[in-house]
């Protein structure tokens, strides 16, 4: 069963469309949306799972091409889509309608602070969700617990907390991810 074409929109039906959008709860998102349809091609369900590191480039801006992954694909038909100016424009206009947090600490609350007092210096740390660091940042240091089964000791992590480092690590990428946060720094020495 071959599938349908889909309908190309007037330049008249498209005006009237941005337009809607304008006037629409969320303007922003919705143009967004509307301009990943109508310049990029993308599907409802591809601008569903459309993550950042799909349209970002290698130094953090906008891309040249949107990557889309297999994953997030119909059929797991991903491709390389070139990007728009005024889909570019868009974009840059929603990653930075709020600011993500530079960073966001996935660590033991505890070591962190007791490196911070062998450092000499005194440093709020405040337990937060990834989503909260932006604001957490004029309090303190954003810290998501970790869920450790034993307390590590700075420099000898424990096998036992082998479980809650990936699953530390994998919340850290995901908010990446999510915009929640612009970069993810492991520390393989231990603080």
């Amino acid at each position: 069963m071959a599938g349908k074409q889909a309908k190309i929109l007037s330049d008249q039906q498209t005006s009237s469309l941005l337009v809607f959008a304008y006037s629409t709860r969320n303007p922003r998102r919705n143009h967004l949306i509307v301009l990943l349809s109508l310049k990029a091609g993308l599907r409802a369900g591809e601008i569903a799972k459309l993550t950042w590191d799909m349209v970002l480039g290698p130094n953090g801006d906008i891309g040249h091409v949107i990557e889309l992954r297999d994953s997030a694909a119909k059929k797991n038909s991903g491709r390389l889509i070139p990007i728009h100016p005024s889909l570019r424009t868009a974009l840059a206009a929603w990653r930075n309608r709020t600011p993500s947090a530079p960073f966001v600490v996935f660590a033991a609350p505890g070591i962190l602070a007791a490196a911070a007092k062998r450092a000499g210096f005194a440093a709020p740390i405040i337990e937060i969700d990834a989503a909260d660091a932006v604001a957490a940042f004029s309090n303190g240091l954003p810290v998501v617990p970790l869920k450790n089964a034993v307390e590590d000791a700075p420099g000898r992590p424990s096998a036992a907390n082998a479980a809650a480092t990936i699953e530390s690590i994998e919340r850290a990428v995901k908010a990446v991810h999510q915009g929640e946060a612009r970069a993810v720094v492991t520390n393989p020495r231990g603080l």
